[in-house]
């Protein structure tokens, strides 16, 4: 290459990095005006309704539909925005066009369809994550989560347009259209909060989030695309796009169900009296086989002791679901059990780390205190130190939604679990939710995390350690990133 050609090279490399650098600084100029409309909605809802029953049943009842979307919409993006690109630049708009009003179409049908399966299982699932809730209060939540499923659609549709927008180029408008949830409650709630109550808060949240959506799809609108639902028929960019939805989808769904899994246990697993001795054994009459392993696995990481938790199987047995740590092998602990008491453990089986077992009910109070003796002696400790691996710290330029994305595209499991890292941070703000779990707002260098420690009551110092997650949350059709405390000490 010529000098002249390296030296245009250079100049073009340099524009394009001063174009990104642009963007970049419009982008985040825009997200800090959203935080702070969305930071005055927060004060302006906390001083409408403060810590009552209702608030939390409107929190209860909110969790499900942003999820929903973060699932459905989001894998969608995923794994259509590649392929879209393509398609408009080897074959043209009109094609990219038809690509997208097909996959929009799947989108809303699967986000109508979602919704009403959601909606059939509120009923049952609903108790699992209020668990605590009293009964007209659980009411209230159900009834809130059906009046806000009308935002699953709408959200959905405006995340896909804010993507399709993103690859035209176009990203402060888009960024600054999630504040018409935030406006839209600050506008309707105050006028209807004495004659609705909190559904003043779910209305507005439904008329905003409509906002949100029209907004997005006129944005889109102008940039060449229509927002149009249209099935194309079968072609290549449609089947390119349905295989990868499928597993962006799986893994979305394993690494959101964390989080939703996170604070249902926080929620639902109460503190055990047999949390003061070497091991933890839990039995609730209302909990279901389903959730017992996952009650388990949370208290075990809470507690750091071998853990079981138990549930009703029928007749005078109960069934549960054991999680141990690296110093105790827990079928052999069940098995001692077995021998010394022999004809309380109808069957059981596992290995070291997990265990499955059947029992009497009858003989659950002497089963507990075998269990806790047999821990003890197998193991030589009456206590244990929780252990906790780190991936070391987070760069600050890794440290935000997009990569926290990408992590939730993963399928973590045991042998292969989701990176933990490990940093300093200043306590800026922290209060308590539902008296149970810790909401922070974290400092490091220059950047800002809002952060949250499932299952801690305590107040922490104002400098700390903290093992934590990189997770995404979406709030109210808006993204950032969040961490998930798994462990915090002063520093």
């Amino acid at each position: 290459m010529s000098e002249l050609g390296v030296r245009l090279d250079s100049f073009w490399s340099r524009a394009a990095n001063r174009q990104v650098a642009r963007a970049a600084g419009v982008v985040a100029s825009v997200a800090i005006l959203v935080k702070l409309v969305a930071t005055v909605k927060e004060f302006a809802v906390a001083g409408l309704y403060g810590r009552s029953d209702a608030m939390d049943a409107f929190l209860a009842a909110s969790l499900v539909p942003a999820l929903l979307v973060n699932l459905i919409s989001e894998s969608m993006n995923q794994a259509l925005i590649p392929t879209l690109v393509r398609v408009r630049a080897q074959q043209g708009l009109a094609r990219a066009q038809q690509l997208l009003s097909s996959s929009m179409l799947w989108t809303c049908l699967l986000l109508a369809a979602a919704s009403l399966a959601m909606a059939a299982a509120a009923p049952w699932f609903f108790p699992l994550i209020a668990s605590n809730f009293a009964a007209d209060k659980l009411h209230l939540s159900v009834r809130l989560f059906y009046g806000l499923l009308p935002t699953v659609l709408f959200a959905g549709v405006a995340a896909n347009c804010v993507a399709v927008l993103n690859t035209a180029g176009k990203f402060a408008a888009p960024a600054l259209a999630p504040a018409a949830i935030p406006l839209a409650i600050l506008a309707v709630t105050p006028l209807l909060r004495a004659q609705l109550g909190i559904w003043a808060l779910a209305v507005s949240t439904v008329v905003g989030t409509l906002l949100y959506a029209a907004l997005s799809a006129r944005l889109m609108h102008s940039s060449g695309y229509k927002f149009h639902l249209a099935w194309s028929g079968p072609n290549e960019a449609t089947r390119e796009v349905a295989r990868q939805y499928g597993p962006v989808l799986l893994s979305s769904v394993v690494a959101s169900g964390g989080l939703l899994v996170d604070q249902a246990m926080a929620a639902m697993a109460a503190e055990p009296a047999a949390a003061s001795g070497a091991s933890v054994c839990v039995y609730d009459e209302s909990w279901h086989q389903g959730v017992v392993g996952l009650v388990a696995s949370r208290l075990k990481e809470k507690f750091w002791r071998p853990t079981l938790a138990l549930a009703p199987a029928g007749g005078d047995e109960i069934r549960g679901s054991g999680r141990s740590i690296p110093d105790v092998h827990l079928r052999d602990v069940l098995d001692l059990v077995s021998k010394r008491h022999p004809g309380i453990i109808v069957k059981f089986g596992g290995h070291a780390m997990a265990a499955g077992l059947t029992l009497l009910e009858s003989g659950y109070p002497d089963f507990t205190r075998g269990f806790d003796l047999a821990v003890r002696e197998l193991s030589g400790r009456d206590s244990f130190d929780p252990l906790i691996e780190t991936d070391g710290s987070l760069e600050s330029g890794y440290a935000n939604a997009d990569v926290a994305g990408l992590l939730q595209q993963q399928v973590w499991g045991s042998g292969f679990p989701a990176p933990v890292f490990r940093d300093t941070f200043q306590v800026q703000q922290q209060r308590l939710l539902k008296d149970k779990h810790l909401k922070l707002s974290l400092a490091r260098g220059n950047q800002r995390f809002d952060a949250i420690w499932f299952g801690h009551a305590e107040m922490l110092p104002e400098h700390i350690e903290a093992a934590y997650r990189l997770d995404k949350n979406v709030w109210n059709g808006m993204v950032s990133a969040q961490l998930i405390i798994e462990y915090a000490s002063a520093a």
